[in-house]
């Protein structure tokens, strides 16, 4: 299953790909309050809740091209691609200090900071079932 999340806004300097009710941890908003905040900076995917290999690509970053993977963790069933600084405005400090600075996320969340930079990015990506499918 392939999709690309164009027009990514990035000022924390990462972007995570990570299941919408994942950033329940870090808010005291709704799933709903924090889905409506995805529109403005990042985007979001209705995919179908499992277990997810990820590979992503960005094009043009003031690094040149980049690429990876991971794995993603889906209960859900939204997937989003955003910087989380702006999902979780007022638990941005307490996601920093527990995930020591996006260097130990949770479980499922794949961390992308090798842009080089803030600014605005298209994250191309293929999901793959881990059964193969």
């Amino acid at each position: 299953m392939k999709f690309v999340a164009k027009n990514v806004c990035v000022d924390s300097g990462t972007i995570v790909i990570a299941d919408l009710i994942d950033f329940l941890e870090f808010s005291d908003e709704s799933l709903t309050q924090l889905s409506d905040r995805v529109e403005c900076r990042g985007k979001q995917f209705n995919i179908p809740s499992d277990d997810y290999q990820v590979h992503w690509n960005i094009k043009n970053t003031y690094n040149g091209e980049i690429d990876g993977e991971g794995d993603l963790i889906l209960n859900s069933g939204i997937v989003v691609v955003i910087d989380p600084c702006y999902l979780v405005r007022d638990g941005w400090g307490k996601l920093l200090r527990d995930t020591k600075f996006l260097k130990n996320p949770p479980a499922g969340w794949i961390i992308i900071d090798s842009m080089g930079g803030d600014g605005i990015y298209e994250v191309e990506i293929n999901l793959l079932k881990h059964d193969g499918n």
